[in-house]
């Protein structure tokens, strides 16, 4: 008897075919998973790339944040424990300041430190770091660095709160520099005078027939020229439509004009001035900025002279008026003569009444102190300059409406002015001093210089980021 064989039958081709198609199929989800990893992970890396893309944008406003912050503190003299600030201990006389609560983010927590230079001088100089702190991932940070000057008052040759109009048809406005002489039309004229206003609409500026040699600025509106009208400068192109260079026009133009203040102290009380005067008087005592400061009820100067011979505040509560006849207010050539007048009530000079022989425009200052607040319920002061004179100073009356009229040939103002409206009427000349834009006389800081510091810290590069306190451990 055969034994049974051991047969295998061979696979059918069917089975063939729904194998290799498994086969398949799982290549297929093999691949798929590879790609499908590989696009999780990209995601999660540019999810992330972009999360600290948005983290360095944030890191960036904060420290901008801190700049004004900074800025703001100094400009209201701030800087003091009661704001949060402290000395750095450092030995160098700064101050510092971090803000670390209250800067919650959406996906992490601010922080932001401060430290400003040199805080009680003209040009203190504030880093700031923002910090952007993210759970499981190392921080992100900014770091800025941004100098500081005093804002200068008379960076500009007239300046308005409202209009600025210019009447008559030899109106001349440009500038010189007085550190090389006075005015010439030759050899010491410059396109550097710019009359601004903060007016919003057009009409604000109205050049009429007036010639600017230099630049404009308003708050918004466009200046109105007139046929016989120019604004130009010396490397303005012939030929241009309406006489009008459009690169010496601006309309973004923004102007903190803080109300005039008296100086404090005690002073001598002179009365009313209307004889003959000479200040200092013989045995009077300045004070301990070396000023002599006097007080008059009002000054009216007819055929009389009231003489400034040294550093002269001289507040005035009423009315001046000066020129009547051979009335003049002079200030005396020489170094030491200055004056500065504050009144809170209406000026009137005429003729040759107010005489600057020193030619330095800061030596002779007119100050309005009639607040806004009071101009609203008082009306407006209103300081008039009129006549063939040559005035050599500076207006300071930012509620007052100023008019200048020349006379019958041509009235000269050197120097420049602010006030809340400015009117100049028939024949004259304004030239500005350039050197006025480097009197450094106002409260506010601007910045000159803003950098971000993007080298490692203590590696003597010109733009290493700043590790000193309250720096250190946080970059």
């Amino acid at each position: 008897m055969s034994s049974p064989r051991n047969t295998r039958s061979a696979p059918s081709p069917r089975r063939t075919e729904r194998g290799s198609a498994l086969i398949t199929v799982l290549l297929l989800a093999a691949v798929v998973a590879v790609i499908a990893s590989h696009l999780f992970l990209r995601g999660l890396q540019e999810q992330r790339l972009a999360t600290r893309s948005y983290c360095q944008s944030a890191a960036l406003n904060l420290a901008e944040a801190g700049i004004e912050e900074a800025m703001w503190a100094l400009n209201n003299g701030w800087v003091d424990a009661t704001r949060g600030w402290a000395a750095a201990g450092d030995g160098t006389g700064a101050m510092v300041r971090s803000v670390t609560a209250g800067l919650a983010l959406a996906q992490g927590s601010g922080e932001i430190h401060l430290r400003i230079d040199a805080p009680a001088s003209n040009t203190p100089v504030v880093v700031a770091l923002g910090r952007v702190l993210l759970p499981g991932q190392a921080a992100v940070f900014k770091q800025l660095r941004v100098a500081l000057e005093r804002r200068t008052t008379w960076a500009n040759a007239i300046v308005a709160k409202g209009t600025v109009t210019f009447n008559g048809s030899n109106v001349s406005i440009d500038a010189y520099d007085s550190a090389v002489g006075p005015w010439n039309a030759t050899t010491n004229r410059l396109d550097r005078a710019t009359v601004a206003t903060t007016a919003t609409s057009n009409g604000g500026l109205s050049v009429n027939n007036a010639d600017i040699y230099g630049a404009v600025a308003t708050g918004g509106g466009q200046p109105v020229v007139g046929p016989s009208g120019s604004i130009l400068g010396a490397t303005s192109a012939s030929g241009l439509p309406d006489n009008i260079d459009p690169s010496r026009v601006r309309t973004d133009f923004s102007s903190n004009i803080p109300d005039a203040v008296a100086p404090a102290g005690t002073a001598t009380a002179l009365g009313a001035v209307a004889t003959a005067l000479t200040l200092p008087r013989p045995g009077d005592t300045p004070g301990a900025d070396g000023r002599y400061l006097y007080r008059a009820t009002e000054i009216a100067l007819n055929n009389t002279t009231l003489t400034i011979a040294g550093p002269v505040d001289l507040i005035v509560s009423g009315d001046v008026s000066i020129g009547g006849g051979s009335g003049a207010l002079v200030v005396n050539s020489g170094a030491a003569p200055e004056l500065a007048l504050y009144t809170a009530g209406n000026l009137s000079i005429s003729g040759s009444g107010a005489l600057n022989g020193t030619s330095a425009p800061p030596r002779m200052t007119f100050y309005g102190t009639r607040t806004q607040a009071e101009a609203a319920t008082l009306g407006a002061q209103q300081f008039d300059l009129r006549g063939n004179a040559s005035y050599v100073g500076l207006v300071y009356a930012p509620n007052a409406d100023i008019q200048l009229r020349g006379g019958g040939s041509t009235g000269t103002f050197n120097g420049a002015i602010i006030g809340r409206s400015v009117t100049f009427n028939g024949n004259y000349n304004f030239h500005y001093d350039t050197r006025l834009g480097g009197l450094s006389s106002e409260d506010y800081f601007k910045p000159v210089s803003w950098i971000e510091l993007l080298a490692p810290a203590g590696g003597g590069a010109a733009l290493a980021r700043d590790a000193r306190p309250p720096f250190g451990g946080k970059l």
